[in-house]
């Protein structure tokens, strides 16, 4: 029995060990739920085209913003193309074919004729109050029409009052008091119109109905012009008057005229001749008292009326916009248009504050 026994009991060991190992050799081989986890699916990438004509800095700045803003984002691709030659019309015919690009860049002064060409799409509800307060007032208008926002602006241009501190002891207040000393500036209406604007003149109306006709305002700022075209000429040869914005900006250069009214854009080239003695004001007021107001033309984002990817393409604008965005623009000489962003160059400061 005991023979018996101790077979019986080897014999049930010899199973219970074959058992053991059957069952943890099953468990070995079934999966645990991380091992039945799907992969991790990558997130679809959305394509964003933009077209452009920055060259040099300004396009070394649009590949850091698109860096910063694709490292933020890596469900974006946004694919930066310069275009050579005219911009609006390619970008026209490729829209008119749905092959346009998402975004483009271009003056606020093209709004108008790309929304009655139907090229650009309408924005309007989709700036928020947030979004709207990363521009002055002053750079919406330029790219709304009828009160209705089209584009989204990233920086401006304009005119100011350059002028050489080593002339220079009191800058005047007073538009009358400036012309009777020799102030150079080109006698054409863009640099102008702002003393038109001025004296209560209105170019056109919200519906961009032409409202230019020979009322006091006109009256007023055509006498002015004339009274100050012989103090323009003081301290430099008599030349046809087309030949002015010249040598305005040769005799401001070489430092025979104090004054001269000119826009941002030479800005660098003044400073090489000038140095620090050049300075840039605020042009003076009227004598009615109202400010002279000039011409403020943005470089603009506009969205495709035929863009694939609207929603992104908008979302990288307000970054264009923002305040880091508009920080890095200043450094390279661009007029932010976003108010709370001030140039550490007090020059260009003096333009964005003209232009707030």
């Amino acid at each position: 029995m005991r023979l018996w026994g101790s077979r019986h009991y080897r014999l049930h060991t010899l199973i219970a060990i074959l058992v053991v190992a059957v069952l943890a050799r099953t468990t070995a081989l079934i999966p645990t739920a991380a091992q039945t986890q799907e992969p991790t699916q990558a997130p679809p990438i959305t394509k964003v085209l933009l077209w452009h004509q920055w060259l040099g800095e300004d396009a070394q700045l649009l590949t850091h913003w698109i860096t910063d803003y694709q490292n933020a984002h890596p469900d974006v691709q946004i694919d930066a193309r310069y275009i050579d030659g005219d911009l609006r019309a390619q970008f026209a015919d490729a829209v008119r074919i749905e092959r346009g690009p998402d975004l483009f860049i271009g003056p606020s002064t093209w709004t108008s004729g790309l929304l009655n060409a139907q090229l650009i799409a309408i924005l309007g509800t989709k700036i928020d109050q947030s979004f709207l307060a990363q521009a002055t007032d002053v750079s919406w208008q330029n790219v709304a029409v009828n009160g209705v926002i089209y584009g989204v602006p990233e920086s401006n241009q304009g005119v100011a009052l350059y002028y050489n501190a080593a002339l220079v002891t009191q800058v005047p207040a007073i538009l009358d008091d400036l012309l009777k000393q020799p102030v150079l500036f080109a006698y054409d209406f863009y640099t102008t119109a702002g003393i038109y604007n001025g004296l209560g003149g209105q170019l056109i109306n919200a519906n961009d109905t032409n409202l230019l006709h020979a009322d006091a305002a006109l009256n007023g700022y055509l006498g002015l012009l004339k009274s100050a075209y012989p103090n323009t000429l003081a301290a430099v040869t008599p030349i046809p008057g087309d030949q002015l914005p010249l040598i305005a900006d040769n005799a401001f250069r070489l430092g025979k005229v104090p004054f001269l009214i000119e826009g941002n854009w030479k800005l660098s080239d003044l400073r090489e001749y000038l140095g620090d003695q050049l300075r840039v004001a605020a042009l003076p007021t009227l004598a009615n008292g109202k400010p002279w107001s000039p011409f403020v033309i943005s470089t603009a984002f506009f969205i495709s009326a035929s863009a694939n990817a609207p929603v992104q393409a908008l979302d990288f604008t307000r970054y264009a916009s923002g305040t880091t965005a508009q920080t890095q623009a200043a450094k390279i000489g661009q007029v932010p248009v976003n108010p709370n962003v001030t140039p550490d160059d007090s020059l260009l400061a003096a333009f964005a504050k003209q232009f707030a």
